[in-house]
Protein backbone atom coordinates (compact mmCIF):
# COMPACT_ATOMS: atom_id res chain seq x y z
CA UNK A 1 0.00 0.00 0.00
CA UNK A 2 2.74 2.52 0.83
CA UNK A 3 4.39 2.21 -2.76
CA UNK A 4 0.96 2.62 -4.33
CA UNK A 5 -0.32 5.35 -3.00
CA UNK A 6 2.81 7.30 -1.49
CA UNK A 7 4.41 6.44 -5.05
CA UNK A 8 7.69 8.64 -6.15
CA UNK A 9 7.32 10.46 -9.03
CA UNK A 10 10.18 9.03 -9.85
CA UNK A 11 8.68 5.55 -10.17
CA UNK A 12 8.68 3.65 -13.54
CA UNK A 13 5.82 1.55 -14.80
CA UNK A 14 7.40 -1.83 -14.33
CA UNK A 15 7.98 -0.92 -10.44
CA UNK A 16 4.33 -0.06 -10.30
CA UNK A 17 3.14 -3.09 -11.59
CA UNK A 18 5.20 -5.15 -9.50
CA UNK A 19 4.03 -3.51 -6.51
CA UNK A 20 0.59 -3.72 -7.47
CA UNK A 21 1.41 -7.39 -7.90
CA UNK A 22 2.55 -7.74 -4.41
CA UNK A 23 -0.32 -6.19 -3.53
CA UNK A 24 -3.16 -8.17 -5.25
CA UNK A 25 -1.46 -11.16 -4.03
CA UNK A 26 -1.17 -10.32 -0.34
CA UNK A 27 -4.94 -9.30 -1.02
CA UNK A 28 -5.88 -12.52 -1.84
CA UNK A 29 -4.20 -14.99 0.43
CA UNK A 30 -5.88 -12.59 3.30
CA UNK A 31 -9.50 -12.72 1.42
CA UNK A 32 -8.97 -16.44 1.42
CA UNK A 33 -8.14 -16.85 5.08
CA UNK A 34 -11.20 -14.06 5.83
CA UNK A 35 -13.49 -16.69 4.10
CA UNK A 36 -12.03 -20.01 5.20
CA UNK A 37 -12.05 -18.62 8.72
CA UNK A 38 -15.82 -17.19 8.67
CA UNK A 39 -16.93 -20.71 6.86
CA UNK A 40 -15.81 -22.00 10.27
CA UNK A 41 -17.13 -20.14 12.89
CA UNK A 42 -20.21 -22.11 12.98
CA UNK A 43 -22.05 -25.16 12.08
CA UNK A 44 -25.20 -23.45 12.08
CA UNK A 45 -27.31 -23.30 8.47
CA UNK A 46 -28.48 -19.71 9.37
CA UNK A 47 -25.71 -18.31 11.27
CA UNK A 48 -23.30 -18.88 7.91
CA UNK A 49 -25.35 -16.35 6.03
CA UNK A 50 -25.01 -13.72 9.04
CA UNK A 51 -21.34 -14.03 9.40
CA UNK A 52 -20.94 -13.69 5.40
CA UNK A 53 -23.38 -10.99 5.19
CA UNK A 54 -21.55 -9.49 8.12
CA UNK A 55 -18.18 -9.55 6.54
CA UNK A 56 -20.08 -8.15 3.49
CA UNK A 57 -21.17 -5.70 5.20
CA UNK A 58 -17.47 -4.67 6.29
CA UNK A 59 -16.62 -4.50 2.45
CA UNK A 60 -18.92 -2.44 1.58
CA UNK A 61 -18.65 0.14 4.81
CA UNK A 62 -14.80 0.11 3.50
CA UNK A 63 -15.69 0.80 -0.10
CA UNK A 64 -17.82 3.71 1.31
CA UNK A 65 -14.91 5.04 3.69
CA UNK A 66 -12.67 5.06 0.78
CA UNK A 67 -15.34 6.52 -1.44
CA UNK A 68 -15.94 9.71 1.10
CA UNK A 69 -11.95 9.97 1.76
CA UNK A 70 -11.43 12.14 -1.30
CA UNK A 71 -14.15 14.18 -1.04
CA UNK A 72 -13.50 15.16 2.36
CA UNK A 73 -9.86 16.14 1.09
CA UNK A 74 -10.96 17.87 -1.29
CA UNK A 75 -13.21 20.05 1.29
CA UNK A 76 -10.70 20.44 3.94
CA UNK A 77 -7.07 20.29 2.31
CA UNK A 78 -4.93 23.72 1.09
CA UNK A 79 -2.78 21.50 -1.33
CA UNK A 80 -2.07 22.91 -4.30
CA UNK A 81 -1.92 19.24 -6.22
CA UNK A 82 -5.76 17.60 -5.21
CA UNK A 83 -4.84 14.74 -7.14
CA UNK A 84 -1.85 13.70 -4.61
CA UNK A 85 -3.85 14.63 -1.59
CA UNK A 86 -6.70 12.78 -2.47
CA UNK A 87 -4.47 9.45 -3.18
CA UNK A 88 -2.56 9.67 -0.13
CA UNK A 89 -5.25 9.98 2.27
CA UNK A 90 -6.92 6.78 0.70
CA UNK A 91 -3.50 5.08 1.53
CA UNK A 92 -3.67 6.54 4.69
CA UNK A 93 -7.08 5.25 5.69
CA UNK A 94 -5.92 1.82 4.61
CA UNK A 95 -2.68 2.06 6.30
CA UNK A 96 -4.28 2.80 9.69
CA UNK A 97 -7.22 0.87 9.66
CA UNK A 98 -5.42 -2.53 8.28
CA UNK A 99 -3.41 -3.31 11.21
CA UNK A 100 -5.99 -1.88 13.89
CA UNK A 101 -8.60 -4.26 12.68
CA UNK A 102 -6.26 -7.23 12.27
CA UNK A 103 -5.32 -6.38 15.91
CA UNK A 104 -9.38 -6.49 16.76
CA UNK A 105 -9.68 -9.95 15.16
CA UNK A 106 -6.57 -11.36 16.83
CA UNK A 107 -7.95 -10.59 20.19
CA UNK A 108 -11.69 -10.75 19.53
CA UNK A 109 -12.78 -12.54 16.90
CA UNK A 110 -14.66 -16.07 17.39
CA UNK A 111 -12.10 -19.16 17.02
CA UNK A 112 -12.42 -21.67 14.44
CA UNK A 113 -14.71 -24.22 16.16
CA UNK A 114 -13.94 -27.04 13.22
CA UNK A 115 -11.25 -29.07 14.22
CA UNK A 116 -8.63 -29.70 11.66
CA UNK A 117 -6.04 -32.80 11.10
CA UNK A 118 -2.75 -32.65 8.95
CA UNK A 119 -3.51 -34.04 5.57
CA UNK A 120 -1.08 -35.73 2.54
CA UNK A 121 -3.30 -35.57 0.01
CA UNK A 122 -1.82 -34.05 -3.20
CA UNK A 123 -3.35 -30.65 -4.81
CA UNK A 124 -3.88 -33.34 -7.87
CA UNK A 125 -6.64 -35.78 -5.76
CA UNK A 126 -8.28 -32.66 -3.61
CA UNK A 127 -9.04 -30.72 -6.89
CA UNK A 128 -10.04 -34.59 -9.09
CA UNK A 129 -12.49 -35.06 -5.47
CA UNK A 130 -13.42 -31.20 -5.52
CA UNK A 131 -15.11 -31.08 -9.09
CA UNK A 132 -16.82 -34.42 -9.07
CA UNK A 133 -19.26 -32.53 -6.25
CA UNK A 134 -22.22 -30.79 -7.79
CA UNK A 135 -23.23 -28.28 -5.48
CA UNK A 136 -19.11 -27.00 -5.57
CA UNK A 137 -19.75 -26.78 -9.85
CA UNK A 138 -22.90 -24.68 -9.41
CA UNK A 139 -21.84 -22.29 -6.46
CA UNK A 140 -18.88 -21.95 -8.90
CA UNK A 141 -20.70 -20.93 -11.93
CA UNK A 142 -22.60 -18.58 -10.24
CA UNK A 143 -19.84 -16.45 -9.19
CA UNK A 144 -18.07 -16.37 -11.88
CA UNK A 145 -21.57 -15.17 -13.61
CA UNK A 146 -21.31 -12.57 -11.08
CA UNK A 147 -17.77 -11.50 -11.16
CA UNK A 148 -18.51 -11.31 -15.15
CA UNK A 149 -21.40 -9.42 -14.81
CA UNK A 150 -20.25 -6.88 -11.92
CA UNK A 151 -16.66 -6.43 -14.65
CA UNK A 152 -19.43 -5.72 -17.39
CA UNK A 153 -21.52 -3.01 -15.47
CA UNK A 154 -18.66 -1.32 -13.03
CA UNK A 155 -16.47 -0.39 -16.19
CA UNK A 156 -19.49 0.39 -18.72
CA UNK A 157 -20.64 2.85 -15.63
CA UNK A 158 -18.72 5.88 -16.01
CA UNK A 159 -19.74 5.91 -19.70
CA UNK A 160 -23.15 5.10 -18.87
CA UNK A 161 -23.64 8.12 -16.40
CA UNK A 162 -21.36 10.91 -17.92
CA UNK A 163 -21.86 9.92 -21.46
CA UNK A 164 -24.69 8.63 -22.41
CA UNK A 165 -26.93 10.63 -19.60
CA UNK A 166 -24.97 13.50 -19.85
CA UNK A 167 -24.29 13.74 -15.82
CA UNK A 168 -20.75 14.85 -16.22
CA UNK A 169 -19.10 14.33 -12.86
CA UNK A 170 -21.91 12.24 -11.01
CA UNK A 171 -20.64 8.54 -11.89
CA UNK A 172 -19.04 9.24 -7.71
CA UNK A 173 -21.98 9.87 -6.44
CA UNK A 174 -23.74 6.92 -8.91
CA UNK A 175 -21.30 4.35 -7.48
CA UNK A 176 -21.67 5.96 -3.39
CA UNK A 177 -25.77 4.74 -4.08
CA UNK A 178 -24.59 1.45 -5.05
CA UNK A 179 -22.44 0.89 -2.47
CA UNK A 180 -25.18 2.08 0.46
CA UNK A 181 -27.53 -0.17 -1.33
CA UNK A 182 -25.58 -3.21 -0.85
CA UNK A 183 -24.87 -2.04 2.36
CA UNK A 184 -28.55 -1.65 3.44
CA UNK A 185 -29.50 -4.76 1.03
CA UNK A 186 -27.23 -7.17 3.25
CA UNK A 187 -29.58 -7.61 5.93
CA UNK A 188 -32.57 -7.83 3.35
CA UNK A 189 -30.94 -10.67 2.04
CA UNK A 190 -29.79 -12.57 5.21
CA UNK A 191 -33.72 -12.46 6.23
CA UNK A 192 -34.86 -13.48 3.09
CA UNK A 193 -32.23 -16.22 2.92
CA UNK A 194 -33.59 -17.63 6.88
CA UNK A 195 -37.20 -17.50 5.40
CA UNK A 196 -36.59 -19.47 2.43
CA UNK A 197 -33.09 -20.61 2.28
CA UNK A 198 -29.50 -19.42 0.46
CA UNK A 199 -29.85 -20.50 -2.89
CA UNK A 200 -33.36 -19.36 -3.19
CA UNK A 201 -32.55 -16.21 -2.13
CA UNK A 202 -29.43 -16.25 -4.46
CA UNK A 203 -32.04 -16.69 -6.75
CA UNK A 204 -33.69 -13.52 -6.30
CA UNK A 205 -30.80 -11.47 -6.12
CA UNK A 206 -30.66 -12.54 -9.98
CA UNK A 207 -33.94 -11.28 -10.43
CA UNK A 208 -33.19 -7.71 -9.12
CA UNK A 209 -30.04 -7.71 -10.96
CA UNK A 210 -31.78 -8.41 -14.23
CA UNK A 211 -34.52 -6.17 -13.41
CA UNK A 212 -30.89 -3.32 -12.25
CA UNK A 213 -29.77 -3.96 -15.98
CA UNK A 214 -32.77 -3.55 -17.91
CA UNK A 215 -33.04 -0.51 -16.06
CA UNK A 216 -30.67 0.84 -18.36
CA UNK A 217 -32.41 0.75 -21.48
CA UNK A 218 -34.99 3.11 -21.34
CA UNK A 219 -33.78 5.77 -18.39
CA UNK A 220 -33.86 8.64 -20.16
CA UNK A 221 -30.93 11.44 -20.41
CA UNK A 222 -30.29 14.10 -17.92
CA UNK A 223 -32.51 12.26 -15.60
CA UNK A 224 -29.92 11.86 -12.19
CA UNK A 225 -32.74 11.24 -9.83
CA UNK A 226 -34.23 8.56 -11.98
CA UNK A 227 -30.93 6.84 -12.52
CA UNK A 228 -30.31 7.28 -8.85
CA UNK A 229 -32.92 5.00 -8.27
CA UNK A 230 -31.94 2.33 -11.03
CA UNK A 231 -28.06 2.30 -8.82
CA UNK A 232 -29.69 1.90 -5.75
CA UNK A 233 -31.64 -0.97 -7.21
CA UNK A 234 -28.65 -2.70 -8.44
CA UNK A 235 -26.45 -2.49 -5.81
CA UNK A 236 -29.39 -3.68 -3.83
CA UNK A 237 -28.94 -7.06 -5.54
CA UNK A 238 -25.26 -6.66 -5.36
CA UNK A 239 -25.40 -6.96 -1.96
CA UNK A 240 -26.38 -10.50 -1.76
CA UNK A 241 -24.97 -11.82 -5.09
CA UNK A 242 -21.50 -11.41 -3.43
CA UNK A 243 -22.04 -13.07 0.16
CA UNK A 244 -24.69 -15.90 -0.60
CA UNK A 245 -22.48 -17.83 -2.97
CA UNK A 246 -19.52 -17.99 0.04
CA UNK A 247 -22.65 -18.66 2.35
CA UNK A 248 -23.14 -21.34 0.23
CA UNK A 249 -20.12 -22.38 0.20
CA UNK A 250 -19.83 -23.19 3.96
CA UNK A 251 -22.52 -25.72 3.32
CA UNK A 252 -20.62 -27.70 0.61
CA UNK A 253 -17.83 -28.00 2.52
CA UNK A 254 -20.01 -30.23 4.67
CA UNK A 255 -20.33 -32.70 2.25
CA UNK A 256 -16.29 -32.71 1.86
CA UNK A 257 -16.21 -33.06 5.37
CA UNK A 258 -18.25 -36.12 5.54
CA UNK A 259 -16.86 -37.84 2.37
CA UNK A 260 -13.35 -37.42 3.45
CA UNK A 261 -12.91 -36.71 7.07
CA UNK A 262 -10.76 -33.48 5.95
CA UNK A 263 -10.67 -29.64 6.11
CA UNK A 264 -10.33 -28.24 2.69
CA UNK A 265 -11.93 -24.68 3.66
CA UNK A 266 -9.01 -23.02 2.56
CA UNK A 267 -8.73 -24.82 -1.05
CA UNK A 268 -12.66 -24.80 -1.54
CA UNK A 269 -12.39 -20.37 -0.52
CA UNK A 270 -9.63 -19.87 -3.10
CA UNK A 271 -11.80 -21.40 -6.21
CA UNK A 272 -14.00 -18.67 -5.12
CA UNK A 273 -11.51 -16.09 -4.93
CA UNK A 274 -10.05 -17.21 -8.32
CA UNK A 275 -13.81 -17.09 -9.78
CA UNK A 276 -14.60 -13.65 -8.97
CA UNK A 277 -11.34 -12.44 -9.79
CA UNK A 278 -11.33 -14.34 -13.09
CA UNK A 279 -14.55 -13.11 -13.73
CA UNK A 280 -13.97 -9.55 -13.07
CA UNK A 281 -11.34 -9.51 -15.55
CA UNK A 282 -13.27 -11.27 -18.16
CA UNK A 283 -16.23 -8.98 -17.58
CA UNK A 284 -13.81 -6.06 -18.00
CA UNK A 285 -12.57 -6.81 -21.17
CA UNK A 286 -15.57 -8.15 -22.33
CA UNK A 287 -16.90 -4.72 -21.57
CA UNK A 288 -14.19 -2.79 -23.50
CA UNK A 289 -13.75 -5.05 -26.50
CA UNK A 290 -17.27 -5.32 -27.41
CA UNK A 291 -17.99 -1.31 -27.13
CA UNK A 292 -15.18 -0.73 -29.39
CA UNK A 293 -16.39 -3.58 -32.07
CA UNK A 294 -19.67 -2.27 -32.09
CA UNK A 295 -18.44 1.34 -32.32
CA UNK A 296 -18.86 3.09 -28.98
CA UNK A 297 -16.03 6.08 -28.82
CA UNK A 298 -15.77 7.78 -25.72
CA UNK A 299 -14.27 10.55 -27.80
CA UNK A 300 -17.31 10.87 -30.49
CA UNK A 301 -19.87 9.37 -28.34
CA UNK A 302 -19.48 13.10 -26.42
CA UNK A 303 -20.44 15.30 -29.28
CA UNK A 304 -23.49 12.36 -31.01
CA UNK A 305 -25.69 10.19 -29.67
CA UNK A 306 -25.36 7.63 -32.71
CA UNK A 307 -23.39 4.88 -30.58
CA UNK A 308 -25.12 5.81 -26.62
CA UNK A 309 -27.28 2.20 -27.16
CA UNK A 310 -24.06 0.39 -27.78
CA UNK A 311 -23.32 1.15 -24.01
CA UNK A 312 -27.36 0.34 -22.91
CA UNK A 313 -27.16 -2.93 -24.67
CA UNK A 314 -24.07 -4.46 -23.05
CA UNK A 315 -25.19 -3.36 -19.68
CA UNK A 316 -28.43 -5.10 -19.77
CA UNK A 317 -27.70 -8.10 -22.22
CA UNK A 318 -25.05 -8.93 -18.95
CA UNK A 319 -27.45 -8.40 -16.42
CA UNK A 320 -30.23 -10.73 -18.51
CA UNK A 321 -27.56 -13.27 -19.68
CA UNK A 322 -25.27 -13.35 -16.25
CA UNK A 323 -28.39 -12.73 -13.79
CA UNK A 324 -29.83 -15.71 -15.75
CA UNK A 325 -27.45 -18.43 -14.68
CA UNK A 326 -27.00 -17.33 -11.75
CA UNK A 327 -30.57 -17.65 -11.18
CA UNK A 328 -30.86 -21.02 -12.98
CA UNK A 329 -27.51 -22.55 -10.51
CA UNK A 330 -29.50 -21.09 -7.36
CA UNK A 331 -32.46 -22.62 -7.89
CA UNK A 332 -31.18 -25.99 -9.01
CA UNK A 333 -28.54 -26.40 -6.07
CA UNK A 334 -28.95 -28.86 -3.62
CA UNK A 335 -27.93 -28.01 -0.46
CA UNK A 336 -30.71 -26.48 1.62
CA UNK A 337 -31.08 -26.38 4.86
CA UNK A 338 -32.61 -29.89 5.93
CA UNK A 339 -29.57 -31.91 3.56
CA UNK A 340 -26.89 -29.01 5.40
CA UNK A 341 -28.85 -30.52 8.71
CA UNK A 342 -28.46 -33.84 7.77
CA UNK A 343 -24.89 -33.84 6.88
CA UNK A 344 -24.16 -31.97 10.04
CA UNK A 345 -25.81 -34.64 11.85
CA UNK A 346 -23.91 -37.39 10.32
CA UNK A 347 -20.68 -35.64 10.40
CA UNK A 348 -21.47 -35.46 14.25
CA UNK A 349 -22.37 -38.66 14.45
CA UNK A 350 -18.83 -39.84 12.94
CA UNK A 351 -17.37 -37.57 15.26
CA UNK A 352 -18.63 -38.98 18.13
CA UNK A 353 -18.28 -42.47 17.25
CA UNK A 354 -14.43 -41.74 16.49
CA UNK A 355 -14.35 -40.29 20.15
CA UNK A 356 -15.96 -43.11 22.14
CA UNK A 357 -13.38 -45.22 20.26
Amino acid sequence: VSQLFFVSPTASTAELMAWLIVLYLGWTLMSVGLYSWAAETTHNYHERSRVMGAVQLANSIGSILVLLTPATIELLSTSQDLGTARVNAMGTLILVLLPLTLVICWFFAPPSITATKPTRVSIYSALLSAFREKSLRLVLIADLAVGINLGVSTSLTVFFAEIVLGLDGRAGTLSLATLVAAMVGVPLWVALAERRQKHIALAMTALVTIAGGLFHLWVPPNEFSIFLIGSFLFGLATGGIQFLPRAMMADVLDRERLDTGEERAGLYFSFLTTTLKLGLAIGIGIAFYLSDFFGFDPASARQTTESHHVIRYLIATASFLFGGIIFLTGWIFPLGRNEQQQLRAAIDSRNDGTIEN
